[in-house]
């Protein structure tokens, strides 16, 4: 929603002479990358995107309408992990017995 004297540049700026009440926010359920802030997209569901302002995805999620963690990262337990090591390790060995036998 747009409160009244906001303006384009403060949505892409993320800031505004007036203050935070004059910034334009997105709606809970609905996100904008921070590069292109006026292209607005549905999320699956609320909780992943809260609103507010662009760019922001609950539990470290990225990309288009927070669809995904980042490279080398998982979902588990409402937030974005690191994966380890030797979880890598044990998907390649499982991958690796299903495939022999």
């Amino acid at each position: 929603t747009c409160p009244k004297f906001s303006t384009k540049d403060a949505l892409t700026s993320g800031t505004s002479e007036l203050g935070d009440d004059f910034l334009p926010q997105l709606l809970e359920g609905f996100m904008a990358l921070e590069e292109t802030p006026l292209s607005v997209f549905k999320c699956r569901s609320p909780e992943e995107c809260p609103g507010g302002t662009p760019g922001g995805c609950a539990g470290g999620r990225r990309e288009i309408a927070c669809a995904s963690c980042g490279p080398e990262m998982y979902w588990a337990d409402d937030e974005c992990k690191s994966c380890q090591p030797w979880l890598r390790a044990m998907w390649i060995v499982l991958l690796t017995c299903g495939i022999c036998f």
